[in-house]
């Protein structure tokens, strides 16, 4: 042997070679777009831009029947299908939609000032009618909750339907405030009544959850479906009867719907 010998150097010895790399328990770097590394900058911008998808998505499912428990699904899905397709209907009577529907009828055949009040008096038929609402406790007493709500949702829609049927005279002014305050007091007892129901068919742990769903389903969909019909209002005027009518019809599934829903008890 030769004193001089030296030592041979593996591939796996040296620094930054393949062998390096490969070795067992070894971590390789993410590659991106041409083999760069993708380095923790890159990690988090992906991140930020895919949380608010996620974050979507969890909301969006957390709606669904299967998030409830499993007692309360079906009362559940029956009752969101109730919210989403009334929801229309109420939407024809909110403050905004109905006044500008007032404004564009009747302008024509009254003077300014009887239009103004009656326009007032219909933005402050919800607060009217609220003020009554101590009489539907009375009056339901002793009777079942269900087809009681179920027939003053019907009212709501029928004299919703009407609305389209109101003449644009003097007369027809008044008359359509009578039909949204009666609708609005027809209303106000499915508040009254609704939380009966809710006792009824949720545990305590779950009930506000659900119903927070009802009222953020509910307040989107009035939101969204006014804002809609208020724009059909102004662009199609002539037609408004049509939308209308459309707007009773959609209420007649949400009556179909909370015509199969049951209180446990």
């Amino acid at each position: 042997m030769n004193g001089n010998w030296l030592p041979v150097k593996h591939d796996g010895d040296q620094c930054g070679s393949k062998g390096a790399v490969d070795r067992p328990g070894s971590r390789t770097p993410p590659r991106g777009v041409g083999g760069e590394p993708v380095g923790p900058l890159w990690s988090r911008i992906g991140a930020v831009l895919v949380a608010p998808a996620r974050l979507t998505g969890a909301a969006a499912g957390s709606f669904h029947p299967r998030s409830m428990p499993i007692l309360a699904r079906r009362s559940y899905a029956v009752e969101l299908w109730t919210t989403l397709f009334f929801s229309v209907t109420l939407a024809s009577i909110e403050g905004g939609v109905i006044g500008v529907y007032t404004k564009q009828s009747f302008s024509d055949v009254t003077s300014p000032g009887r239009l103004n009040l009656v326009v007032a008096l219909i933005g402050a038929a919800p607060e009217t009618a609220n003020l009554l609402s101590f009489v539907w406790a009375v009056l339901s007493t002793g009777r079942a909750e269900v087809p009681f709500i179920n027939a003053l949702q019907l009212a709501v829609v029928a004299l919703v339907g009407t609305i389209a049927l109101v003449p644009r005279t003097s007369g027809g002014l008044y008359s359509l405030l009578f039909i949204v305050i009666a609708a609005r007091v027809c209303w106000s007892g499915i508040i009254t009544l609704r939380p009966t129901i809710w006792r009824a068919n949720y545990a305590r742990r779950d009930r506000a959850r659900i119903v927070g769903k009802f009222s953020t389903v509910q307040q989107l969909m009035v939101a969204f479906v006014g804002l809609g019909l208020g724009a059909a209002l102004d662009r199609w005027s002539r037609h408004a009867s049509v939308l209308m009518t459309f707007a009773a019809l959609v209420g007649v599934v949400a009556v179909w719907a909370t015509g199969k829903q049951r209180a446990r008890g």
